[in-house]
């Protein structure tokens, strides 16, 4: 079972709030969308070592640990309703409620402090991805104030946000673009050794910056609305691959 992961974003001129956890279970499946250019993309590499892949085929989150929602009206499933390829994607919808809502599947992965530990997935942010929307986190579970995530900041431009008891919130900007409708390969790199955060997107190298955090280490890993501003955020996320190693979007 999943300890609760709670931390607060204070509201510092980004006007973010939140993130917290608290189990909960949907399903459900409705008509497919399938971009015609991307039909071919599908899973396209499963190293030997890798933590997990998946593709969301079987139409389930059973590779995972389980799936988490903030209140009722929040949703996370296996649906038809838009696919990268294939005819199932993660579907995670969250409401305009208020700052700081979510909808996740997460892994439970030994704590790691050392080596890497990487994520790659396809997304698409339906309708709207800006204020600090979140699609991918590393954690730490029961401390609240440890994390790296992964989303689009107010200036609509991908960011990586962290957070330790030693550095506060420290925001790693970028100044690409982070549209919503559209399919993105989003890659996460953490290197405990080194203490770096890569992020690739579509291949391209947006960060490779140095993290605040001197003493990083995460057990727990969450995709989908990881975080999702007072708009509300629904975002399908799809070919998912957690290695030690990075994986690029062949």
């Amino acid at each position: 079972m999943r300890l609760a992961i709670v931390a607060v974003l204070a509201a510092t001129g980004c006007g973010r709030f939140g993130f917290g956890e608290d189990p909960a279970r949907d399903g459900a499946a409705m008509d497919v969308i399938v971009d015609a250019s991307d039909a071919g993309d599908a899973l396209q590499a499963c190293p030997a070592n890798a933590i997990v892949c998946d593709d969301f085929e079987d139409g389930t989150t059973a590779a995972w640990t389980g799936t988490t929602v903030s209140e009722t009206s929040v949703t996370i499933n296996v649906s038809t309703v838009r696919a990268h390829a294939g005819m199932y994607a993660l579907d995670a919808s969250v409401p305009a409620i208020a700052d700081g809502n979510y909808a996740t599947v997460y892994l439970d992965i030994p704590l790691q402090t050392t080596g890497v530990l990487a994520t790659r997935q396809w997304i698409y942010a339906q309708g709207m991805f800006t204020r600090f929307d979140e699609v991918v986190g590393l954690f730490h579970t029961g401390v609240s104030n440890q994390y790296m995530v992964l989303g689009c900041d107010d200036l609509e431009h991908w960011a990586a946000t962290e957070r330790s008891t030693a550095s506060g919130i420290v925001d790693h900007l970028t100044t690409v673009p982070c549209a919503p409708d559209v399919w993105y390969c989003v890659e996460l790199v953490y290197s405990f050794d080194t203490k770096r955060v890569q992020v690739f997107v579509d291949n391209a190298a947006l960060l490779d910056v140095a993290v605040a955090d001197p003493m990083p280490a995460f057990d727990d890993i969450g995709l989908g609305a990881v975080r999702a501003d007072a708009a509300g955020f629904r975002v399908f996320t799809d070919d998912v691959v957690i290695a030690p190693q990075r994986i690029g979007c062949q």
